[in-house]
């Protein structure tokens, strides 16, 4: 092939290549083209209550008051006129005014049938449900520490003969293990000798002091030798035979497995110190790992059920004897502990182990144990259970009620539970929102209700208050809906008074039309800046606090700024209040001491202050800056407001005073103007 083949051969592969592209792309344009028109659609069903079937003419769209021209994306706009959304130049959509029959208690939004098919709205039932929740668990089988056993050496001395020469041999209670040559024991057992025969010498006599006095001695070499390890029936045979022994044997205290063997023959131990560990496997440990999450459903004494994979298929039960008081940070989790029984010793320490507990719930959300239902537990030893009230059989504490323990104290089999699924309510951490449905002949509102839900229970929340049965809770489309409310200003999840746009945006020019503003829907009395003034003040103390690393007044300063926020929020509406009302709710009740906490904090702040001057401006006596540093926060950086051009970095203080740049100013306002 020459060389012009070659090239040309080449030009066509490309140009295939670039046509192959731009048809990929035309056919993605073109499929996302419809998915974009069907978002638009939906917005302004839900936001307009636009009713696609014919209506009477008194409530036609026509008829009905438009409250503002909005944009389904950018809902902060409100327009006086149809027209293009200024930010991203989508056509605006009308929200009009509500004309529901049903009288309401909160925030509510009325949908026509076509509004709802398009959102894809369902609905489920407030019930009373039988509630349980199945806690999954894992771990690994351990030794029971209370059923250990560690031998020592009773004196010192060498090891001269090792009975028990491995790790892992079982092990009676008496059988011996070791015999150790000890100096110190055949002088022991020398001066009980003569104390001994002293005492045989004295007793026949008739001097009673002389007889106390040399049993006094014998008891004394006595208790001696009990202490080096010398058993009662040694002792006798020491009596009879009077010969001494300068070689002790030491016993197997309990019965179970060597699982340590630190002796050999021919080893010098000193007194105290170990040689073997004996473990009783009758009874043994599942140390199991909780999530964080889970702890709610666990209790003292509850009763787990585990499989291994050794014997598939067979279940072992135990009951929770611990739960540790601290969480694992890197894992999130927390030991639990399970007594278990033994029998053939076939659960083996090492072994892995997949746990669960099968929680049930009364009425009210409590947790309840069937079988401890009445009971007496002891609070160290939970296998001690008893049908009345009494003392532990290991421990001789007194024991208590299981109710005490945590357990519910209704012995009738599980109630139902008031609940609802864990898709109808949005939760924002403070609070919980649920849209209820309401009809009334053909119309259909959506109305918003505060409520105080209790435990989730796998798919259900345990409702406390708030919601009576038979009620009707939005599962999906509850986003849409309270989107449509943040539109219209309404209150919604995330704001509990609702509020108007920023008062800036109404008077921005959209391309092609004349705007005139609109009025706010609560006119104040005064610009918003004469309100919010004093905490724009605390807020720059703050910051300069911060600067100096005055972590004592940055907290006083914070508390301050709390009290000047709570005063300004009372007096604001509209948007003004609402980044009041943010600002109010980033600090809490008592504010962080530690000053990297504090700087965590002011950056929260600072974002949410920079929105409300761009929005409403301050009345300041000079110009405040907005300043930008790249490195604050491990290089994600962060703006702070301040007074003057002069650097003053609140993130880093005194160790990098300088570090950023001004990025903006904001002028004080003109006296008389609004802004």
């Amino acid at each position: 092939m020459s060389n012009e083949q070659a090239s040309a051969q080449g030009e066509s592969s490309g140009q295939a290549q670039r046509n192959g592209s731009r048809g990929k792309s035309k056919a993605l344009f073109i499929a996302l083209v419809p998915l974009a028109i069907a978002f638009f659609v939906i917005g302004y069903f839900v936001a307009s209550g636009h009713k696609a079937a014919p209506v009477s003419s008194e409530q036609s769209t026509e008829t009905r008051k438009i409250l503002y021209w909005t944009c389904s994306m950018h809902p902060q706009i409100h327009m006086p006129h149809k027209g293009k959304c200024p930010i991203c130049f989508m056509d605006l959509i009308p929200v009009y005014e509500s004309s529901s029959s049903v009288e309401h208690e909160g925030p509510y939004l009325v949908l026509s049938r076509t509004a709802r098919e398009l959102a894809e709205i369902e609905t489920s039932p407030v019930e009373f449900r039988p509630l349980s929740v199945t806690v999954r668990m894992v771990g690994k089988i351990d030794y029971d520490e209370m059923r250990l056993a560690y031998v020592s050496a009773w004196v010192a001395g060498r090891i001269d003969k090792l009975f028990v020469n491995y790790t892992g041999i079982p092990v009676k209670k008496g059988d011996h293990l070791v015999s150790i040559y000890s100096p110190d024991l055949r002088t022991a057992q020398e001066e009980y000798l003569i104390a001994y025969k002293r005492w045989q010498a004295t007793k026949s006599g008739s001097d009673p002091e002389a007889v106390s006095s040399a049993q006094a001695v014998k008891e004394s070499v006595k208790k001696k030798l009990e202490l080096l390890g010398i058993l009662p029936a040694q002792m006798e045979e020491l009596e009879k035979s009077g010969k001494t022994d300068d070689h002790t044997t030491i016993y197997a205290p309990i019965g179970g497995t060597v699982i340590n063997k630190e002796a050999f023959e021919g080893k010098f131990v000193m007194t105290g110190e170990r040689l073997f560990t004996i473990a009783d496997l009758s009874t043994v440990w599942a140390l199991l790992d909780a999530y964080e999450i889970d702890l709610g459903w666990l209790r003292y004494g509850q009763t787990v059920e585990f499989g291994t994979d050794s014997y598939p298929g067979e279940v072992f039960k135990g009951r929770i004897a611990f739960i540790a008081p601290v969480v694992n940070e890197a894992t999130r989790t927390v030991k639990v502990r399970v007594n278990i029984p033994n029998p053939g010793k076939r659960l083996k320490p090492g072994m892995f182990v997949r746990a669960k507990v099968a929680v049930t719930l009364t009425e009210s959300g409590q947790v309840k144990e069937p079988d401890l239902a009445g009971k007496w537990m002891c609070p160290m030893h939970p296998e001690v259970v008893k049908d009345s009230a009494g003392t532990c059989d290991i421990c001789g504490m007194n024991l208590v009620e299981a109710q005490s323990l945590g357990f519910a104290k209704t012995e009738a089999p599980a109630k139902k539970v008031l609940s609802i699924p864990v898709t109808a309510p949005l939760l924002t951490g403070a609070r919980a929102i649920v849209y209820v449905e309401e009809r009334k002949g053909d119309e259909v509102s959506y109305t918003g209700r505060e409520v105080e839900l209790g435990s989730r229970a796998g798919d259900y929340y345990v409702v406390v208050s708030g919601l009576n049965e038979g009620e009707q809770v939005v599962t999906r489309g509850n986003f849409k809906i309270d989107a449509s409310l943040q539109i219209q200003a309404k209150p919604s999840m995330m704001s509990q008074e609702g509020g108007a746009a920023p008062v800036h945006q109404h008077g921005v020019q959209a391309p092609g039309q004349s705007v005139a503003p609109v009025a706010q829907e609560k006119p104040a009395s005064s610009p918003p800046y004469d309100d919010m003034q004093p905490a724009i003040e605390e807020y720059l103390s703050l910051g300069e606090a911060l600067a100096s690393d005055d972590s004592a007044k940055a907290g006083e300063q914070t508390k301050a700024l709390r009290e000047k926020l709570d005063a300004a929020k009372k007096k604001l509406s509209g948007h003004a209040g609402h980044l009041a009302g943010m600002m109010l709710e980033a600090i809490p009740s008592e504010p962080p001491k530690d000053i990297a906490e504090q700087r965590k904090l002011f950056e929260k702040l600072s974002n949410t202050m920079s929105e409300y001057l761009k929005a409403f401006g301050h009345k300041s006596d000079s110009s405040i800056f907005e300043a930008f540093c790249p490195m604050a926060f491990d290089g994600k950086g962060a703006i702070w407001l301040q007074k003057g051009k002069e650097i003053r970095n609140p993130y880093f203080g005194k160790s990098m005073p300088t570090c950023g740049e001004i990025k903006q100013e904001f002028k004080p306002a003109e006296p008389g103007e609004k802004k």
